[in-house]
């Protein structure tokens, strides 16, 4: 009786957590503040382009494996 209690409640617990865990989400953001000033934007700018550099090559190594 008490395991099926414990199972029922760790269940309960899962399906509370499962439906929940979507307003963590809410700000997530995949991007650097926006810049300011003109040295600002240079790194912004050589970020994703060194981010593109290694995604190519990324791309590029496992599409051989």
């Amino acid at each position: 009786m008490l395991q099926k209690m414990k199972n029922t409640l760790t269940r309960a617990l899962g399906a509370l957590l499962a439906l929940s865990s979507g307003a963590a989400f809410a700000e997530m953001a995949y991007d650097l503040q926006p810049q300011i000033t003109e040295v600002g934007r240079m790194q912004h700018t050589l970020h994703v382009q060194i981010m593109w550099v290694i995604t190519v090559i990324f791309v590029l190594v496992f599409g051989v494996i």
